[in-house]
């Protein structure tokens, strides 16, 4: 915001060259161009426009004077205020922030691309291991079913946790899913 109200008082609040020069510093990130308002305003835009807002002296070389009060000029930004510019500083503005729009929309595109990619994916592994879990399972009702029946034939219960079929079946299935 600082640099930004300096470069609104050299550029005698010129929302354009304010971007176009805010671009080249530094102090540059990401979020400049993410919309954040439900205007469809860039956090750029909306830091430009308070920052030429928040700025009432203008560097004029024309004057003779080093600062000049600021009188808003025609030319709307996207937002629909008024400030200083040509009509081809926001042709020039508008083409530049429509690429970088362009650029931002495909990105996120091809990110969504990969994460359907990836959850189609996921979708199969769950499916393949559902199909798993249901073989195990069926595994082991049909392992309770013989132990119950070779309980029933020999009329006698095993005191053990190793004698009975079922809990060897138990053991048998946990180590194939190790």
């Amino acid at each position: 915001m600082a640099l930004c109200c300096l470069l609104a008082f050299w550029t005698g609040g010129d929302a354009t060259r304010v971007d176009r020069l805010f671009r080249q510093s530094g102090p540059i990130r990401e979020k400049w161009d993410d919309v954040h308002y439900s205007d469809g305003s860039t956090d750029g835009e909306k830091t430009v426009e308070r920052a030429i807002a928040n700025t009432d002296d203008v560097y004029d070389p024309s004057s003779g004077e080093e600062t000049t009060k600021r009188e808003p000029r025609d030319g709307p930004t996207s937002s629909g205020q008024t400030v200083g510019g040509t009509d081809s500083d926001q042709a020039a503005y508008l083409a530049e922030k429509n690429q970088l729009l362009s650029e931002r929309v495909a990105d996120l595109e091809a990110t969504i691309e990969q994460k359907n990619e990836r959850l189609e994916e996921l979708e199969t592994d769950n499916g393949a291991l559902r199909e798993q879990l249901d073989a195990c399972e069926d595994q082991l009702e049909e392992f309770e079913r013989l132990d119950q029946q070779s309980e029933l034939e020999t009329g006698a219960e095993t005191d053990g946790e190793d004698a009975s079929i079922w809990n060897r079946a138990r053991q048998f299935v946990r180590e194939g899913n190790e």
